[in-house]
């Protein structure tokens, strides 16, 4: 399975890894020029099994949560004690 990048480039931002627990991550987002943090995302990785779309195989990959998954299992908190906090009631699976 291909694992999901430890640094990805999405809607402009860089998005670097800083925690990774099984199914449960934590990445930075920078602003790439001003090298800012804007925030951070944490979310239960998706994991995508093979398939054929189109007569293309798509192979088995980790991938970020749709837009349609956040607040449940994806969330964008503003600190890095709040993605902390976050992280780990994923973990335990009790967020509500």
């Amino acid at each position: 399975m291909k694992t999901l990048p430890l640094t990805y480039t999405a809607n402009g931002y860089l998005h670097k890894q800083i925690k990774r627990e099984e199914d449960i991550a934590i990445y930075v987002t920078i602003e790439p020029l001003s090298n800012r943090i804007i925030g951070y995302e944490v979310f239960r990785i998706v994991k995508q099994i093979a398939k054929t779309v189109f007569r293309q195989l798509l192979e088995d990959k980790e991938m970020t949560p749709g837009n349609s998954l956040w607040g449940f299992n994806a969330f964008s908190p503003s600190t890095l004690k709040q993605a902390i906090v976050r992280f780990e009631q994923l973990k335990s699976a009790t967020i509500k």
